[in-house]
């Protein structure tokens, strides 16, 4: 689990915040009939924590699309929202089947790759523009009673 809310839940929790650069994280921790996910057509092994197969467009809940600054290089989209899910018996994370556990997702988009193909500063400026629009009045109600509360 890349995301650390496998390790989260089999620790006890039973609400969990993640940020999140993709939506592969989320797929590991739900069925998907495989066993596996491909990235970049490599095979990655998935071990999943929910019963639930994920449907995106069934499954997430107050969801919230942020405003962003139109002074924006990097940034492609910044979306809050729920799901969630019943565990399933995993004992490589100590965890037991039949729990109702809730993922507080802040999800975030952006051209950026990992590694070496950018240069350093433009992780700065992807910084900056997720700032500005968090920071923006129109997703101030968000961010206070919702976001802030997690943190």
């Amino acid at each position: 689990d890349d995301s650390g809310v496998a390790q989260a839940v089999g620790s006890g929790a039973d609400e969990v915040s993640m940020v999140v650069y993709g939506l592969a994280s989320l797929h590991t921790l739900y069925q998907t009939g495989k066993g596996y996910r491909e990235v970049m057509g490599i095979p990655i092994m998935q071990i999943p924590i929910f019963a639930e197969h994920l449907d995106e467009e069934k499954m997430f809940e107050d969801v919230h699309k942020m405003w962003l600054t139109p002074r924006r290089k990097f940034l492609q989209d910044i979306t809050t929202f729920t799901l969630r899910g019943t565990t399933i018996d995993s004992a490589l994370f100590g965890i037991n089947a039949g729990r109702n556990v809730t993922l507080r997702v802040f999800f975030v988009s952006t051209k950026l790759a990992i590694g070496s193909v950018n240069d350093y500063d433009c992780y700065c400026a992807f910084v900056q523009e997720m700032l500005e629009s968090l920071l923006a009045e129109d997703n101030q109600h968000r961010v206070e009673n919702w976001l802030l509360e997690y943190f």
